[in-house]
């Protein structure tokens, strides 16, 4: 073996070590605070126990969205969808996988691969493929799913900075990070390890990470946000509606497209220039229904402690 290789092979197995040092001092998590609460930082002794402040449980089941191309989901044009489409929880799986995949290309900057699913089909209408080719996965969370919010409210990132005693630990494990949402999206495979390590601890279904939301004119003051979904038991546990150009053939999945067609709605009321995902004519919903049905399901768009943002607090 060459010196060069023997050199960057003793460094790897080092940095190793390192995080392996540094997952087993994260000390079980015990605090009085109840989850019901708003998600809050407040730095502790361990990284475990100041994330866990920023976990919710879900009170109620929520609807996420996903934008792909009919045949990245196993489509063919003379096939039709329905709800629960097995084909759909095999593609959405498979997303899911990637973000715990060594095998992914990782880039400075850019987030990690994985399921993202917005928090509204307008945004999910950007993303998959054009035209008549879109399909829009609508994945609808159960209840009692463990979400841990790294959302940076605007104007207050700085009070969600990690310490510089834990920034240091961090670095000597090699994950050079400053903030908790750094820590879950970094490429750096010594952040990646320790990530993946923090979310199976904390048994973690997804992550509210920082990415835009569409205007939506029933519910203008909701924060931005997007779900990185971690877990297929999450999966497993939700309904999947896979909508595209034709109607589905079952009762759910009409209402649904028919819901999906008043969000957009309600986003162009609100000034939004998104293409439309098919035709928007036939019987649609009462405005006051669609926005009642935003309020239950959107994340961000009820009064609920999933809805909130973080914040900043060691009281």
């Amino acid at each position: 073996m060459s010196t060069v290789l023997h050199t960057a092979e003793c460094s790897l197995t080092r940095r190793r070590a390192t995080v392996w040092v540094f997952l087993s001092l994260l000390s079980a998590v015990t605090t009085g605070r109840s989850e019901s609460n708003r998600s809050f930082w407040c730095p502790h002794a361990t990284l475990r126990e100041s994330l866990h402040g920023l976990i919710r449980s879900t009170v109620r089941p929520i609807q996420v969205f996903h934008g792909a191309g009919r045949e990245r989901v196993g489509l063919i044009d003379t096939q039709s969808t329905h709800s629960n489409d097995p084909r759909a929880l095999e593609f959405l799986a498979a997303k899911v996988e990637r973000f715990w995949s060594d095998d992914q290309p990782k880039q400075e900057g850019v987030l990690v691969s994985g399921l993202y699913a917005a928090t509204d089909p307008v945004i999910a209408r950007g993303f998959g493929a054009p035209g008549d080719e879109w399909v829009l996965l609508v994945i609808e969370i159960a209840p009692a799913t463990r979400l841990l919010d790294l959302r940076l409210p605007r104007g207050e990132a700085s009070r969600f900075e990690l310490p510089e005693s834990m920034q240091s630990e961090l670095r000597q494990a090699g994950c050079e990070v400053r903030f908790p949402l750094m820590l879950f999206t970094s490429p750096q495979p010594s952040c990646m390890s320790i990530a993946r390590q923090l979310i199976r601890d904390l048994t973690i279904d997804a992550l509210i990470v920082p990415l835009p939301r569409a205007p939506l004119a029933g519910c203008a003051d909701r924060p931005e946000g997007e779900l990185l979904l971690v877990s297929t038991k999450l999966l497993a546990r939700a309904n999947i509606f896979l909508l595209e150009r034709r109607p589905p053939k079952d009762q759910r999945g009409l209402l649904e497209r028919s819901l999906v067609n008043g969000i957009f709605a309600q986003a162009y009321a609100a000034g939004s220039h998104q293409t439309k995902p098919w035709p928007l004519n036939g019987r649609e919903l009462p405005s006051e229904r669609i926005v009642s049905w935003m309020r239950q399901y959107l994340l961000g768009c009820g009064e609920r402690s999933e809805d909130l943002e973080p914040v900043a607090d060691c009281r």
